[in-house]
């Protein structure tokens, strides 16, 4: 049989984020977004993906230690706004404060297989372990503020962005 040769490429570009507020919605035991939906539900990504202020499109966060409140585990879902956000608030969500920073964007390629996601993201994620931001003057700096998953589409591929700080 022959096989087919792939390539696998993912791009990373630095994003300067000025200071903002994320709106989130906590999870209990969440451990990932499967256990996330699985306990909260999968409605969270319409009603943020609806407001029209968000800087990017919802995202399951794991959130750094210190973000983590008593009672709840560290993954939730969330859209970055302006800082000036003073638009509706979805019940039982909340706001909090996020300082300028900059973050790594790690993007996969499209894909055409629907059921490919899972694949897709494994392939940023393996990025993501490999990446060495030293290189280029940063070090991952995920104590800071929450990482972004934003899961990944047939049209757009695996999408993650993680913050960094210089050194």
């Amino acid at each position: 049989m022959e096989r087919k040769k792939t390539v696998d490429i993912v791009t990373v570009t630095i994003i300067k984020r000025p200071a903002r507020r994320l709106m989130l919605l906590r999870s209990v035991k969440a451990s990932d977004y499967f256990s996330y939906c699985e306990e909260m539900g999968c409605d969270w990504e319409e009603i943020l993906n609806n407001i029209p202020e968000k800087l990017d499109s919802a995202a399951i966060l794991t959130l750094p230690d210190k973000l983590v409140k008593t009672g709840t585990s560290a993954i939730a879902a969330g859209i970055e706004v302006p800082a000036d956000y003073s638009g509706k608030l979805p019940e039982k969500y909340e706001i909090i404060e996020l300082p300028a920073c900059e973050m790594l964007y790690f993007q996969g390629m499209p894909y055409e297989d629907k059921e490919g996601f899972i694949r897709a993201i494994e392939i940023v994620n393996k990025a993501i372990e490999e990446y060495k931001p030293e290189m280029f003057g940063y070090k991952f700096a995920c104590d800071l503020i929450p990482e972004f998953n934003f899961g990944a589409l047939p049209e757009k591929g695996s999408r993650i962005m993680k913050p960094v700080k210089a050194l």
